[in-house]
Order: structure tokens, then sequence, then C-alpha cells
């Protein structure tokens, strides 16, 4: 990854990577790609209330000195919804 650019990286939050500090508002954790490279992440900012139960987190920002220092993260959460069916559904075409 080139030092400076701002850019977007995606991936999986590595379990039991997070941790937050209240007092200055800083998360840092691990997320992985599908081939499993980890990737250090700081993010300064309020962590997102669905942050632990996320499938997938989107991190924007630049990477230097061997960390990525986001300025905005997206997360992906499952539906509570994910594999139920509404009834007639299946009818519908």
């Amino acid at each position: 990854m080139t030092s400076g650019h701002h850019v977007q990286v995606a991936g999986s939050l590595v379990e039991g990577s997070s941790r937050y500090d209240e007092a200055t508002k800083t998360l840092r954790f691990a997320m992985a790609d599908e081939n499993g490279h980890q990737l250090q992440v700081e993010y300064d900012g309020v962590k997102p209330g669905n942050f632990e139960d996320a499938t997938q987190v989107v991190a924007v920002g630049v990477y230097r000195d061997g960390v990525f220092r986001a300025d905005q993260l997206l997360v992906k959460c499952p539906s509570k919804y994910q594999g139920i069916e509404k009834p007639g559904d299946a009818q519908r075409s």
C-alpha cells in the first residue's frame, strides 16, 4: 500500500482485535482481506454502535508508519431479517 495517499480499504473485522479509548475517542482494530492479510487501523471518532457485530468494515483514510489512519468508517452488519421469507414471496415472479 502506498503511504500518504487517501484510499478506501475493505475487509472483515478480526475478532477480539478492537480496543476503544473512551477518553481520547480512539478506536484501534485489525481488519483482514479475503486472503487473510491483516491491516492495523486507527480511527479517531465515536465508535459505531454496531461495530462489534460488523461482518465487513470499509475504512477511508491514509496509510502511514505501518498503520491505516481512517477518517471515515462504514460497517456492514448481518440483517436480522436475513433468511426470513414473507408469506407469498415464493409465488412472486
